[in-house]
Parts: structure tokens; sequence; C-alpha cells
């Protein structure tokens, strides 16, 4: 069997081509459609009160019993320094927010969810970001999600 890197077959690699070719959507990047018609009042819009990354990011470690932070930035290679101040409210650059998605172990719906607190989305747009959904949908490490990406010549999440 043919390895392109420490963690990637050929397999994998196909995959993640039909994954890309049936996902990719050419449009706008980032237009969501945030102010659709659920939202007729800019002001009611404005108004919601939003939980922020950090809130979201202690409920989901309740949730899931984490108790302990380590356990969540040992794995993805974090430092303590930057998981804390996260933790203590700052917001987290982009790749910082889905590296604590890969140490929760989160679902492609509940990385979206956390994301967003963050003012972050994973888009159809971006091939990227397509790469990133398949990897946590398909339960892909954080190393093996770096690998994949350097092998489609993306950013990786540790650059």
């Amino acid at each position: 069997m043919l390895i392109f890197h420490k963690y990637i077959d050929v397999t994998t690699i196909r995959n993640i081509d039909e994954y890309i070719r049936e996902n990719l959507q050419p449009g706008i990047p980032g237009a969501s459609g945030l102010l659709n018609d659920q939202y007729e009042d800019l002001d009611i819009l404005l108004n919601q009160k939003t939980l922020k990354f950090a809130d979201k990011l202690i409920s989901i470690m309740n949730l899931k019993k984490i108790s302990k932070n380590s356990d969540v930035y040992k794995p993805i290679h974090m430092s303590r320094k930057v998981f804390t101040s996260i933790i203590g409210g700052q917001r987290p650059s982009e790749d910082s927010a889905i590296m604590i998605a890969f140490g929760l172990n989160l679902t492609v719906d509940e990385t979206q969810d956390l994301l967003e607190t963050a003012g972050y989305r994973l888009s159809n747009s971006y091939k990227r970001d397509i790469i990133i959904q398949y990897c946590i949908q398909n339960k892909k490490t954080i190393s093996e999600t770096d690998d994949i990406l350097y092998h489609y010549k993306e950013k990786t999440l540790f650059s």
C-alpha cells in the first residue's frame, strides 16, 4: 500500500477527494444568511444575549465530564498558557478554536456551534474547511488532519 505521509494512505486520499467534490460549494465565503427572515429587525439581533467562546467551552467540558484542562490542551499540543487565556475569556484564533474542538472530540455540528461563539464557521466554500470537516466526521486525530492538510497544500493547524 502506498503511503503519502505517516498517517495517510491512498484510500483516505480518494475518500477526501470525493468528499471535497461533493461538498465544495462556490459562492461568497462567509455569506451564511445570518440576517434571514427569522431576524426582521436588526435591533432584535443586536440585543440577543450570545454565549462567549469560553462559556461554551466550559459548558462542553462540564457536559463531557472533563475536569482537567490538560485533558483538552495536551492531546492537541496547545500550551497551558494559551488554553488558560482562552478559558479566561480571550478570543481564540480560528485554528486554536478548531484545535480545541479536536481536543473535545466534537462532531461537525458541535464544532460549528463552538466556532460560532468565537465568530468563526467552517465553510463549504473553502477546500481547507471541507478537509477539516471530513477529518472531524471521520474521527481523524489532529496529527492525521495536519498531514492531510499538508498533502493538499493547505495551511496546517500547527503552522
